[in-house]
């Protein structure tokens, strides 16, 4: 029998999530960045890779009824599907980006993020708040011992944007429960998302 784990500690957010496709295609590329780094810690499986919108808190603590109003105000969302540009790879640093004493190493992205800052900024004012000054887009790959430095990739790693999802995530299992799915639309011919200037600073370069 496994250790306890400690429900209280699950939490609920909205997240982008890749394709399966795209979500294997980088978790092979997080290994090769392991391997070649020579980092120790666990990739995070390709089902439970996304880029967090909103965070709602606790599972404990979430009554049915702010779940079904979060449900209601994620299905109001009008925006259209986008693609994802990450062109970097780097590690948090700071009382905001450890997590038990671990660095996560993430990806992030310059003008090819937009498209998720404008998603978070009509998912926040969605549920009623108001978007974070500080929002930085990124996807957590694992997490180690120490920070790495900024590492920019040779090529960008892309991927498509098709729904919102709202997650129950089970804490120490990395295992998500889905508790709803919202698709965007389907862009027009001729469609560009517009590049408007992220919500917030982007990660300090290394």
């Amino acid at each position: 029998m496994g250790p306890l784990r400690d429900a209280e500690r699950d939490s609920v957010f909205v997240a982008a999530m890749p394709p399966p496709a795209s979500a294997r295609r980088l978790a092979a590329y997080a290994a090769r960045q392991k391997l070649g780094l020579g980092l120790p810690g666990e990739i995070r499986p390709p089902a439970t890779l996304h880029v967090t919108l909103a965070r709602l808190g606790s599972a404990a603590t979430l009554s049915p009824a702010r779940i079904a109003g979060a449900k209601q105000a994620l299905a109001s969302i009008e925006r259209c599907c986008f693609t994802v540009d990450f062109d970097r790879l780097q590690g948090f640093s700071g009382a905001t980006g450890k997590r038990e004493g671990k660095f996560p190493v993430v990806l992030c992205g310059s003008d090819g993020v937009f498209g998720l800052c404008g998603l978070h900024d009509a998912v926040q004012q969605a549920l009623g708040r108001k978007p974070e000054r500080t929002y930085t887009p990124h996807m957590t790959l694992l997490y180690v011992r120490e920070r790495i430095p900024e590492r920019p990739l040779d090529t960008p790693l892309t991927w498509s944007v098709g729904e919102i999802v709202l997650v129950h995530s089970l804490y120490g299992l990395s295992e998500y429960r889905f508790l709803g799915r919202w698709p965007l639309r389907k862009p027009a011919a001729g469609y560009r998302e517009r590049a408007s200037a992220p919500s917030g600073p982007q990660l300090p370069r290394l």
